[in-house]
């Protein structure tokens, strides 16, 4: 814990010489990361897993899928289908 609050005021010293900020609740802070891919329609079920389990691997936890909200007839794909995968990582992970 110690590190993570002097790594916050380290750069809050930095962010206070460039922008001039006098207030640490000033400077911006990361609330969350998102990690998404687009797959697109995956015949194959193998592939599909695979997607899965190296987004799995890349952010630590288990990616949620994501529908397609219309129905594109040119792309061939119809509403409901999974086209892709989301993870978002909040907080000390």
């Amino acid at each position: 814990m110690k590190t993570t609050l002097v790594k916050i005021n380290s750069a809050f010293d930095a962010m206070k010489d460039t922008f001039g900020y006098k207030n640490v609740m000033q400077a911006p802070k990361i609330e969350k990361i998102v990690v998404s891919i687009g797959t697109g329609r995956v015949q194959d079920k193998q592939k599909e897993a695979l997607i899965r389990d190296r987004l799995a691997l890349i952010t630590g936890q288990k990616p949620a899928p994501r529908a397609a909200k219309q129905s594109i007839a040119s792309f061939k794909l119809r509403e409901g289908e999974i086209i892709g995968y989301q993870v978002t990582i909040r907080g000390t992970r």
